[in-house]
């Protein structure tokens, strides 16, 4: 890592060292002490009181039913002589949250999302500058409140869909500003990102120039977008095929380019080469990339025809080409500096602000720490990560993590023996591909050794109190590095810099076939090796089986085991699967949410794997639980329900979310997830065990007859 200008100081100058920020700082950190008192009496408290519940309820011959509401099944409630109580911090904050989570009011059999979470959001308002708030939103402010105490100290104190085997350029659709295609018909929506790029281009000119000028020329962006909308696709269509770049300029002739492809790629390597002093990558016309062929076929289409463009009657046609020109000029610069506006001064900030409240519903902005502290770990991640590891993961969890994906993988194998709409052969092949997934758990090893990360950021120059001039020089750092990897082979133990260890998500590379996870998300309440197990199945379990499970969702079913898309199922498998999807399509979409119907054919591939990754963790943990009879973590304090109930309260409780309507509006109609009730809801009334665990009778709502529920894997 290196800063410029500054000899002296081996630092890393990050934005939270600029004056006005250590001052902020210093202004909380009286009611920072004040807090931790009050914290450690109310950890005191809840102890006593832990030990106190535990006792009564022991006393008695069997647990009493105000606990949980009388649908549940008792006689699975194990008593204090099958374990001890465990009364570790860990343990108490797992169970006050649990209780605190819980609305007794509300029978499981009939809602349980709103038994698991109707207290959790009771007691959470969405916060300002937020559209929705969850449990993992506050799993994320915890993290950032970690950051920006770390970042306090000083620094010089750390310790320590193509072919997927070589990294490729893509070409592919994007360059939209609204967040669904839908928006662009849409008066109101495409009115608000009309005055948002209006306003700062406005600001860019410096007031100069005539308003209803900009607005015009704004406007053809807007509908050129508008266009290329129109055109986009879902992603489990996107299909591509390998071209030169020779045969890529012939699809978009250089009559409509400045140059070509050929050109584009040659200076920008050679910018870089000369910024970097690295080789320089060449790009003749015989390079070959992955282009999505269909999308670029409708994109050279729009590009070429003239009647794509409504010109004033003033434009003469000799001069279309060059008005047009000006439209595609307009629209990629905006696409250049939109990214960055929330980096420049506070009236671009202002202007986005009003933008985003409009599509949103955002009220209020966010504290400007949590802006510098965002931006921070976005560019530095890796490098502030080992302060965060230090602190709140250790190298037991990180194992005990291992151990509990390797027991849901050889689950989900074990599952597919009882398939009986899979053929022998592709069993094999899903066994094979299951087996060759990469697990990325925690964080790289390498961030641990300073030496390595040094080098990892020998390139990123940062400069005091320069923010947005040090976001600029991060992208370019990122450009740099994805062209130092083109052509070569893929490493699937590398770590994709979008995925810091300290994020709270988990995610599938479908071409990469590798499930991250990262430290932040293994983190109380979702995850520690100190609280029991039955929990942590189905907190973070649940999320493991949900993350594997996309590998073969309708998306992640295209690629083979050795990671290429391509067909390897037979057309009676294909079909077999389809038929078993549509019957979550048909399923989802009864739902109806605050008016809306949710989409099961957008949602579906969340779905599938909400719905196998459940069922999976908890055979998992039925596995487990033969391993290892008696939890050595021992039972929650004041709670009286199964190991069974456990999993699935951890599985709801992981969803517990409050939404702004817009938010949820916007969900509804471009989210890839169903909304958190549905999600919940509509996955434990597929299982049979639900209904078990919680004695739920014939007749109630999550209790569906064997020919009703669905089930893919």
């Amino acid at each position: 890592m290196v800063a410029e200008n500054s000899s002296e100081d081996p630092r890393v100058l990050l934005p939270t060292d600029h004056p006005d920020f250590q001052q902020q700082l210093r202004r909380v950190s009286r009611y920072k002490k004040a807090l931790s008192v009050l914290s450690f009496t109310l950890l005191c408290l809840s102890v006593i009181l832990a030990i106190l519940l535990w006792k009564s309820l022991s006393g008695k011959d069997s647990r009493s039913k105000n606990t949980v509401p009388e649908t549940i099944n008792n006689k699975f409630v194990r008593n204090s002589s099958q374990g001890h109580v465990c009364l570790t911090p860990e343990c108490i904050l797992a169970a006050s949250t649990l209780i605190e989570s819980i609305d007794h009011s509300v029978d499981p059999c009939e809602d349980f999302y709103g038994f698991a979470c109707n207290g959790w959001i009771e007691k959470h308002s969405i916060p300002r500058g937020q559209p929705q708030w969850s449990v993992t939103d506050q799993m994320t402010e915890d993290n950032l409140e970690i950051l920006r105490s770390l970042l306090e100290r000083p620094l010089d104190n750390i310790e320590g869909t193509h072919d997927t085997n070589q990294y490729d350029l893509i070409i592919q659709q994007g360059g939209i500003s609204l967040p669904f295609e839908d928006f662009y018909w849409d008066s109101d929506k495409t009115n608000s990102l009309v005055s948002f790029m209006s306003t700062v281009v406005e600001r860019t000119n410096g007031g100069q120039g005539d308003p209803k000028e900009i607005r015009r020329q704004v406007q053809e962006v807007v509908e050129l977008e508008r266009q290329l909308a129109d055109i986009g696709m879902p992603e489990e269509e996107m299909m591509g095929k390998y071209l030169t770049l020779d045969e890529v300029d012939e699809l978009v002739p250089s009559e409509h380019m400045v140059g070509s492809w050929k050109d584009f790629f040659g200076e920008l390597a050679e910018l870089f080469h000369k910024k970097t002093r690295k080789p320089s990558i060449s790009f003749n016309g015989d390079t070959r990339i992955w282009v999505q062929y269909d999308y670029i076929v409708k994109l050279a289409d729009i590009v070429r025809r003239p009647e794509s463009i409504q010109f004033p009657s003033t434009v003469t046609p000799s001069k279309r080409s060059l008005w047009r020109n000006n439209i595609l000029n307009n629209y990629l610069t905006w696409q250049a500096i939109q990214p960055y506006i929330g980096f420049l001064a506070k009236d671009y900030q202002k202007a986005e602000h009003k933008f985003m409240k409009a599509i949103y519903g955002i009220q209020g902005r966010e504290e400007r720490w949590r802006t510098c502290v965002k931006a921070t770990n976005s560019a530095m991640g890796f490098a502030v990560a080992p302060l965060f590891i230090h602190q709140r993961f250790s190298q037991e969890g990180k194992d005990l993590a291992y151990d509990m994906i390797e027991e849901v993988k050889e689950t989900f194998k074990r599952r597919l023996e009882k398939l009986d709409w899979l053929d022998p052969q592709t069993k094999t092949l899903v066994k094979e591909k299951i087996s060759n997934i990469k697990t990325m758990m925690g964080y790289p090893d390498y961030i641990m050794d300073n030496k390595a990360l040094d080098r990892a950021y020998e390139s990123f120059k940062v400069k005091e109190h320069r923010f947005f001039q040090n976001q600029l020089r991060f992208n370019k750092f990122v450009v740099q590095k994805n062209l130092d990897l083109f052509q070569t082979k893929v490493d699937k133990d590398y770590w994709l810099l979008i995925s810091p260890p300290t994020t709270v998500n988990a995610y599938y590379a479908y071409s990469r076939g590798q499930v991250i996870f990262p430290a932040g998300v293994l983190q109380p309440p979702l995850f520690t090796e100190k609280q029991p197990m039955a929990l942590n199945f189905g907190h973070i379990g649940t999320l493991m089986g949900h993350e594997l499970l996309h590998g073969f969702d309708d998306i992640g079913r295209l690629y083979g085991p050795s990671g290429h898309k391509r067909k390897w199922w037979p057309n009676r498998t294909t079909n077999a699967f389809n038929s078993k999807s549509r019957c979550f399509v048909k399923q989802y979409s009864q739902k109806i949410f605050s008016g809306w119907n949710v989409n099961g054919e957008r949602t579906l591939s969340e779905n599938i794997a909400d719905n196998g990754g459940l069922i999976s963790a908890y055979q998992a943990y039925q596995r487990w639980a033969q391993n290892f009879p008696l939890d050595p973590m021992g039972l929650l304090p004041g709670l009286s329900f199964t190991e069974e109930q456990l999993i699935f309260l951890g599985f709801a409780r992981a969803h517990c979310s409050t939404t702004k309507e817009k938010a949820t509006e916007l969900r509804l109609r471009i989210g890839r997830h169903s909304p958190s009730h549905v999600r919940v809801n509509t996955a434990v009334k597929n299982l049979a065990e639900f209904a078990e665990a919680f004695n739920c009778p014939s007749k109630s709502a999550l209790r569906l007859s064997p020919d009703k529920r669905c089930s893919v894997w």
